[in-house]
This record gives C-alpha cells, structure tokens and sequence, in this order.
C-alpha cells in the first residue's frame, strides 16, 4: 500500500513515511526528518529530486528501528542542516551511526555549516552539487552529511560521534567564519568558487582538526587555525571533506595497491600530463614528491623527475609489518602543487621455509648438522649443509635441502624429499614416500608399503 500512495504522488508532494511504511523503491534516498527545514518540500530535498532521486523523510522514530538492511535499499542516507541548530536534530542518526553507516559504501560528503540558513548565498548551489556527488554511484548507498551549526562554539579536538562509523573525526568551532576557499577540484564542488562559499555572515560554522585519511579536503575556512596546509599553499581549517571519486588533477599514482614482503622493494609510478595541447600530453622532466603519508613508514619520501612519457619512479624497502597510505605531487606551470591519488601499500611478515608446501615446524641451517625430530608430527626443513637428519616418532615430512644428507624417517609414515645432492633415504617403520629428487641418491624402504621415487 505504502508504494501505491508514493507513486500516486507528484514530484512537489513528496513522502513522508511512518514506522509503519519504511521500506526503499529504486532512486530513493531517505532524509531524516528534523535534520531538514520543510521536510518533503525543504531545498535540499529539492535538490535531490533534481538529481533524479525521490527524497523519503522519516522521522525519528522510524529511524531509529530501521535496520542496516532498510538503509541499504536507499542511494543515499541524508542528515541535512535545520537552519543553523545546536546539537539535538541529529540524536535519532548519532544513536544508530554504526548501522547506517556500516551500509554507506558509495560517494560521502561531510559539511560543516549551514547551507540551508544561508541557501540565498550560495547554500543553495552547494547542497545542488553536493547532493548530485553523493547519489553519483550507481548501485551504492552514498552520504550527505551537513553539522549544521553543531559546533559552532566547541573546543578543538571535539569528538564527533554523528561520524564514528565512517571514521574518527574531530571538529572545532570556528565561530562565524567569511573567508572560504575552495583546495581542490572535485565533483562535490563543480562550478562553485571561493566566492560562492565566502562571504554569507558565518560561511564556515565548524571546521575539522582530524579526519580520516580517505576523506578529500574540498575546502577550508582560510587563515583560521593550521590543521590543513593545501596544495597551493593556503593554510586553514578543513570544513568540506568527501570520500569517494578522487581529488581532480594532471598527477596519476599506480599501483592502486600493492601487497609486499618485509625486506622487499615497493616501486611507485606516477604519471604527469596536460590537457595542451591535448588531452594526455606528457610532462617531462618535471619534479615529482613521493610521500609515505600514513602507515608504518610515514615521512619516508622521494623524489625523481619525468621522463619522455611523463613517467617518474620511486622505490622504496619496507621495514615494518602494517598498511602505507601514499601520494605524490609536483608543481604545475602555474606555480600550484598539484596532488595525486592515494594508494596503499601493505606489508607482511615474509612466509616462513615449507616443505611441500607445508610450513616448517623444525628448520635447519646452511651448516651441516644433525636434526632431530620431535615425538609428534614434525614438518622439517635442513636448507644447506651435508646433514644427518632423524624423524624420530609420528608422521614426519622431510625436506633435506641442498647438500649430501642422510635421512631416516624412524617410526610413522613418513614422506621424505632429498633434495639436490648424493642423499641416502631410510623410510624406516611405517608406510614411507621416498623422493630421491636432485642427485645420486640411494632409497631404502624398510618395513612397510613404501613409495620410492628415484
């Protein structure tokens, strides 16, 4: 019944649904009543009916008991701004953030003032642009998330829990702030200016002082604080931030991801064109900055220049277990630092010597020695060295390595590799496999149905 009445409605009387009537249809995205001025008729529903989606208020209460599946069917959750609120309309999405924001895997954009309150002075064509980002992947649940006037006089490093589930977020007040500006191109912003964003008599009402790392600075309010320094050089406090489609710019990093051994060498690319005189055109012999900006191996940096593709290198060893998060930059022909996408990089613990496949529970070394096994069942790898190696109890597996060494498996069912050599193998007790591999090498069954390969 619930869809019945929606789609007997028209695009200006949008619905309003109970507790009772939650429950998504395709392009919807679902608004949270009190976080809106106007409800189904308010701007920023307004804008999301431009985009193409069907806006749906709840309230409350229906927020409150919906389910990580119910947000899921949405194309974007939406907490807008209530013209310029203290804390209190968004309590029914703080109680619940770990359950919607666990489903938001599409494009987020977080805006700390009120664009509504000042909609006549540029709020309007924000909420238009940030609206069309956060609805922009199709097939994902996307966020749109203004703090309103929130934290408009709080302290600095002010936890925010409204974002706990999309990251650790600290915001500060910043009283009523004029001066915008905008740090990047992104889609989030497309077609606005610092003018569209400055000026409204309290532009900026929070900024934030930490924020998660895949989250894109957009803009800042400028010379206020020092928490962000961008890239073309103006300083100030972050107030629009957005996760998704990357940051807009003429440097490309690869690989996007990487898994690498500790001790290993981990080489980076990054790709430098110009759109003149066409698209794709190459800069060569440009500068490019490496940075390890997060992860086990912060500050680690490089630099090289482009060669004729456009194309500079950077290498570097990891050290330490754990995720590095990178970016490279250079410096454009109009003096402007330009910023790559980031990519990452993780580092393990190289795996340990096997045998067969099997890690090894008793290893050797490139001496010759003897090893003995234990009563269990031993998996026992010699490497170098002209060794006497004894299984002793249980079903052993037996790697001899490199050398001329002499094997018994003993009691068990034993299964025992050579290796390169002159190898004598004794399979002793058991039902024995006999692999003479590399070498001249003599097998010796014993009692037992055994396998002997020579």
């Amino acid at each position: 019944m619930a869809r019945l009445v929606c789609a007997a409605l028209t695009a200006t009387a949008l619905p309003f649904l109970a507790s009772s009537q939650v429950g998504a249809a395709a392009g919807e995205v679902l608004i949270l009543d009190s976080t809106v001025t106007g409800g189904a008729g308010s701007t920023l529903a307004q804008k999301f009916t431009l985009a193409g989606k069907t806006p749906v208020v709840v309230d409350g209460a229906t927020w409150s008991a919906m389910t990580a599946a119910d947000f899921d069917a949405y194309d974007a959750i939406v907490l807008g701004d209530p013209t310029c609120a203290a804390l209190g309309p968004e309590a029914p999405a703080t109680a619940n953030a770990a359950t919607w924001s666990s489903v938001v895997d599409g494009n987020v954009v977080v805006i700390g003032t009120d664009e509504t309150f000042h909609e006549g002075q540029g709020g309007a064509a924000l909420m238009e642009k940030a609206a069309a980002f956060s609805v922009a992947e199709a097939g994902k649940t996307g966020a749109y998330i203004s703090l309103s006037c929130y934290y408009h006089d709080t302290a600095a490093l002010t936890p925010v829990p409204l974002l706990d589930g999309l990251g650790t977020f600290t915001a500060t007040g910043v009283g009523c702030y004029n001066n915008a500006h905008i740090t990047a191109t992104h889609p989030a912003l497309t077609g606005l200016t610092d003018a569209t964003l400055s000026n409204w008599s309290c532009s900026v009402h929070e900024g934030f002082d930490t924020w998660p790392l895949s989250f894109e600075v957009l803009a800042i309010a400028k010379d206020i604080g020092s928490a962000y320094t961008a890239p073309d050089g103006t300083v100030g406090t972050p107030y629009i931030l957005a996760r998704g489609v990357e940051v807009i710019s003429d440097i490309d990093l690869a690989p996007a991801t990487a898994t690498r051994n500790i001790g290993e060498t981990h080489t980076l690319s990054a790709t430098v064109t110009t759109d003149d005189p066409v698209p794709g055109t190459p800069i060569v012999g440009t500068t490019v900055t490496f940075e390890v900006v997060a992860g086990p191996h912060v500050g680690t940096t490089g630099t090289a220049p482009t060669d004729a593709a456009g194309v500079a290198t950077f290498d570097y060893v990891g050290t330490t277990t754990g995720e590095d998060t990178i970016h490279a930059t250079f410096v454009d022909g109009n003096g402007l630092t330009q910023t790559s996408n980031k990519v990452t990089a993780t580092w393990e613990v190289p795996p340990g010597p096997a045998c067969n496949g099997v890690p090894a529970t008793i290893v050797g070394t490139d001496k010759s020695e003897v090893i003995l096994g234990t009563k269990g069942n031993d998996v026992i790898v010699a490497l170098g060295g002209h060794d006497n190696i004894f299984g002793g109890k249980g079903d052993d597996l037996i790697c001899a390595g490199d050398g001329a060494d002499k094997v018994e498996g003993q009691n068990g069912n034993d299964v025992i590799f050579g290796g390169t050599g002159p190898d004598k193998l004794i399979g002793g007790l058991g039902d024995d496999e006999l692999y003479g591999e590399a070498g001249k090498d003599t097998l010796v069954g014993g009692p037992g149905n055994n396998l002997l390969v020579q």
